[in-house]
């Protein structure tokens, strides 16, 4: 898609949702889409052949998240549990489907409606993080496989009560900036009173301290992404602002803010693409906007849906430094690149699929 192209439509549309659709995520490299809908169902698609893989009910409420891990998938439910599941994409059109069952659960505090965020560690471990059991304005974090509690009540000191509950929050790992400690783990949060906040927790001691805050927006924060090279930061609320925090040479200082406005108010979620180029945003008004990471400088509006966005995921695209150079022996003139994608879904129950930049 080019800027010149006026305007831009959906490659294709899944219909297999009958309910709105709150999350959405490429795995298995780009080869397959996972989607959720409010009615506790999820779907596998196979992106070759754009046809439903495996469609179950996995939750008596609605899906907040599903997301893959190696050969399982682990699916967020309002009904206060994150389950794991075996991958069952080689399922197509079998009623055993019916009769599939977790492999693991945990019991959670999905009372805001605030998605899980994991980060793996190795092959057989892998930390969550989730508002707190019994507070939803502070965070836990567990290690799913042995359904361990390794910190708790993160964010409920006094001090910080002003910032209401936790809306949205990525969890990762300190090792990633190459940083000290493999047990040290950074959460930023997204609150009712508009803050993000960077807090920085230790999960074998414990200990855990917040680096900064900052309150840009002035209704509550909905949805907040980290990208992939821990450079920056984006925030979105239900106010008309887009907040990009970019990050100093050491995360643990305040960032540089910038920020952009939109006519409509209202966005639900945000969400960076894997090359830190572009991201795109989810409106309350049925629109889709997509920016340019460097400039905040917007580049295209979607337009298909007739209700409001509540989800977005782009296909993983490669960095400049994932790239084979030109000259490298793996690399050929004749190899087709992949084309990137964008999926988007909402209240009117239909996934659109765009190629983009």
């Amino acid at each position: 898609m080019s800027l010149t192209e006026s305007p831009p439509t959906p490659e294709y549309i899944f219909r297999g949702h009958t309910d709105q659709i709150n999350t959405l995520e490429f795995y298995h490299n780009n080869s397959r889409l996972l989607s959720g809908d409010e009615g506790g169902n999820f779907i596998i698609w196979d992106m070759k052949t754009r046809r439903s893989l495996a469609i179950f009910k996995a939750h008596s409420e609605g899906i907040l998240k599903v997301t893959g891990w190696m050969d399982k998938l682990i699916s967020h439910g309002r009904d206060n549990l994150i389950l794991m599941w075996k991958d069952v994409s080689n399922l197509l059109n079998d009623s055993t489907t019916e009769s599939i069952k977790p492999i693991l659960r945990i019991s959670v505090n999905s009372l805001n409606f605030c998605q899980f965020s994991m980060c793996p560690k190795g092959s057989e471990e892998i930390y969550i993080a989730v508002p707190n059991l019994t507070d939803s304005s502070g965070i836990d974090i567990w290690e799913l496989t042995s359904q361990r509690r390794l910190v708790d009540g993160i964010g409920l000191d006094k001090i910080y009560s002003q910032k209401g509950y936790c809306m949205a929050l990525k969890l990762f790992d300190k090792s990633s900036k190459g940083l000290a400690s493999n047990q040290a783990y950074y959460i930023l949060a997204a609150y009712e009173n508009g803050g993000v906040y960077l807090w920085e927790v230790d999960c074998s001691t414990g200990l855990k301290k917040a680096c900064w805050n900052q309150t840009e927006h002035s209704e509550s924060a909905l949805s907040v992404d980290i990208s992939q090279n821990w450079a920056f930061a984006i925030s979105v609320a239900g106010d008309n602002k887009i907040v990009k925090y970019k990050f100093a040479e050491s995360i643990d200082q305040p960032p540089k803010i910038s920020q952009v406005t939109i006519k409509t108010p209202g966005i639900s979620y945000v969400c960076i693409r894997s090359d830190a180029k572009i991201f795109a945003t989810a409106g309350w008004d049925s629109k889709v906007r997509v920016f340019s990471a460097k400039t905040l400088k917007p580049l295209a509006i979607l337009s298909y849906h007739t209700q409001s966005i509540q989800t977005l995921a782009f296909s993983h695209v490669k960095s400049d430094v994932e790239k084979e150079p030109e000259n490298s022996e793996n690399s050929s003139n004749e190899t087709e690149e992949p084309k990137n994608y964008l999926v988007v879904g909402g209240k009117d129950a239909r996934i659109s699929l765009w190629e983009i930049y």
